[in-house]
């Protein structure tokens, strides 16, 4: 995967989706990211979201991040609390596989793909 792009940034996904357009870089901190949440950045179709929090924590099973991956739209989480202190609205970044290059700094990240999602949504039922 190789993504180059201009970011938009903000803690409250709800409150990003107002400024977002298709094809931006959506970096958001939603620990359990929700369906509706994921149905609402779809409908914008962004080339990547960055979640600085786990997109499901296991407390308990969510399907928001599945249906972003089923979408097409790659979901990489960063877990450095520099990188979304770091970032503001019309950044460019580059993202090569799990590695973002921001700023002269690279952050790595977890791609998430179905697999994945899916253990963490079995592992989360059983919470």
């Amino acid at each position: 995967m190789l993504i180059k792009g201009k970011i938009k940034a903000d803690k409250k996904t709800k409150e990003l989706i107002q400024r977002l357009k298709p094809y931006d870089i959506a970096v958001i901190k939603h620990q359990d990211l929700d369906e509706v949440a994921a149905l609402s950045l779809i409908k914008i179709k962004p080339k990547l979201i960055i979640n600085c929090e786990q997109s499901i924590s296991g407390k308990y099973p969510n399907l928001g991040p599945l249906h972003l991956v089923k979408a097409n739209i790659p979901l990489l989480e960063i877990s450095e609390q520099n990188f979304f202190d770091s970032v503001q609205d019309g950044d460019q970044i580059l993202v090569k596989n799990n590695l973002v290059f921001f700023k002269g700094k690279v952050f790595e990240g977890c791609l998430l793909n179905e697999e994945l999602i899916t253990s963490k949504i079995k592992s989360a039922e059983q919470n």
